[in-house]
């Protein structure tokens, strides 16, 4: 059976390469090359200087291969595995975060964890189960650490995420690794709607129930979205739970981004109407004139 550590990964040079090469994980995570590079690096006192030298470092996108260069949308194939940065500075109230090392086995899903560059953070790479679902592997990870009271660094959610090359004589290693099979699902907003009958908002009202009672995506595109949210602005604050109602019918809804758009909506659109949100609701077969909800 093949090892998680013979995985092709993409390589780069220095922070300047955006093109890379090939290199398996195994040969990235434990190669020794630049040992007394990094031991350098960690004896020197000045944060700057570290952060410059550590610029000169090899890197690798650990979540898999990108060509022709180092993009998101540019990945070939992901390697099934998701690295988590943990750092000191983020985590100066955790009394047990140098001792991390004696924690990694009781968490099952972890390949590899060792020391960063500098040897104060802590990096861990996790087998997940969904690689098409990687940014919500990592809002699910994100949330468990929290829960044991330590914060990673967010910006791991983007799978062409690089690692500097790192060294640590006495690093955790699980070749038998699990699957991390959690992901994080947006919660749908739970809003009562009470219906008032006989204008325009109680019949938008009306809508939004036959939408949420049967589940359907008004704003599968983001230019019905941006409609759909545009027009219900035009009722003031009483659209603002209504829209979140309707998004929280796609996929893809976040509210707090919903709640960015919906400000942006009131401040700087005013020539799309209500009449606009009733257009597109009888495109879908929603009409507020319906008998029954």
């Amino acid at each position: 059976m093949k090892s998680l550590f013979d995985t092709k990964i993409s390589y780069y040079s220095n922070v300047e390469d955006n093109v890379g090469t090939e290199i398996s994980l195994r040969d990235f995570l434990f190669c020794d090359k630049y040992k007394e590079q990094i031991e350098h690096i960690r004896s020197i006192k000045d944060e700057e200087q570290q952060k410059s030298l550590k610029k000169q470092l090899p890197l690798a996108t650990i979540s898999g291969t990108f060509a022709p260069t180092r993009k998101a949308e540019n990945l070939v194939s992901h390697s099934n595995l998701l690295c988590v940065d943990i750092d000191k500075k983020d985590n100066m109230s955790v009394p047990w975060f140098d001792n991390l090392k004696h924690e990694w086995h009781n968490i099952p899903q972890v390949l590899y964890a060792a020391h960063s560059v500098r040897g104060e953070g802590w990096f861990a790479i996790f087998h997940i189960a969904y690689p098409e679902k990687h940014r919500a592997h990592f809002e699910a990870l994100q949330r468990d650490f929290a829960n044991s009271g330590l914060v990673v660094d967010k910006s791991c959610k983007d799978v062409s995420r690089m690692r500097t090359i790192s060294y640590d004589p006495d690093p955790y290693v699980n070749e038998a690794a699990t699957l991390y099979n959690k992901v994080w699902v947006e919660p749908k907003p739970t809003i009562h709607i009470p219906y008032s009958g006989g204008d325009d908002i109680a019949q938008v009202e009306k809508c939004c129930r036959i939408i949420a009672d049967r589940g359907i995506d008004i704003t599968a595109t983001y230019d019905g979205w941006f409609h759909v949210g545009a027009a219900l602005a035009s009722l003031g604050e009483r659209g603002r739970s209504l829209f979140h109602l309707v998004s929280s019918q796609n996929a893809k809804y976040k509210a707090a981004e919903t709640d960015r758009k919906f400000d942006n909506f009131l401040r700087n659109v005013s020539s799309i109407n209500i009449g606009t949100f009733f257009h597109i609701c009888s495109q879908y077969g929603i009409n507020w004139k319906e008998d029954r909800l």
